[in-house]
């Protein structure tokens, strides 16, 4: 898992397996990774003393905390889909969500909503690039980045993500690569200049694993 296209990290997903923020608790600190991914929830239950001391410590050790599923996932999936009075909400929540995170010196973060959602319509496309317009301040004023999650096998053809990425331009914005070693259609796999080009776009890899398919990474 990458958040720099200078610095190659390598951590863990917390906030992918299931354990609750008193679990993480015990985990945090680097001297197993270079990289975490924290969910959202965490950050609230953590008091200020414990923020600070995990900030210290990235940064005395150069070493990156990721913020996952920023805002409810549920809301993020259908946000799209919603009325536009609630998606102006929601997009005013997320740039201050961003905001307190920056105060928390954590400077990347993902939307949980996911790229097969977005490409199933030109319309849907244009919402979600409204809703990251109004977070786009919070992004270049704190140097921020926020991570659109995208799967690789992906339900529709990667090459519509790569067209969503280059047609939004926003800085900041960057896709979450979630390879699935174990998927059936994995072997299928698009051409490497397509890849190549989609890594360009990448602000974190992560690599999926499956407990009933076996550790096929």
């Amino acid at each position: 898992m990458f958040a720099d296209h200078e610095i190659m990290t390598f951590g863990v997903a917390f906030s992918r397996i299931g354990m609750t923020p008193a679990e993480i608790r015990d985990y945090l600190d680097f001297s197993t990774f270079t990289a975490m991914e924290l969910p959202w929830e965490i950050f609230a239950e953590l008091t200020d003393q414990e923020i600070i001391k995990l900030r210290k410590d990235a940064v005395r050790s150069g070493k990156n905390i990721i913020c996952g599923s920023l805002m409810d996932s549920r809301l993020s999936r259908g946000i799209i889909f919603a009325e536009d009075k609630f998606q102006k909400d929601f997009a005013s929540q997320l740039a201050n969500a961003l905001q307190f995170l920056a105060s928390c010196g954590i400077r990347t973060a993902t939307l949980d909503c996911p790229l097969e959602n977005l490409l199933s319509s030109e319309d849907a496309q244009k919402d979600m690039q409204q809703i990251l317009l109004t977070a786009a301040p919070v992004l270049v004023r704190e140097k921020m980045t926020l991570l659109l999650p995208c799967t690789i096998p992906a339900a529709s053809p990667l090459s519509n993500a790569l067209r969503f990425m280059r047609n939004t331009l926003i800085p900041g914005v960057k896709l979450k690569l979630e390879v699935m070693p174990w998927h059936p259609d994995f072997a299928k796999a698009p051409a490497a200049d397509l890849l190549g080009n989609l890594l360009f776009e990448a602000g974190s890899v992560v690599f999926r694993y499956d407990a009933d398919c076996g550790n096929r990474i």
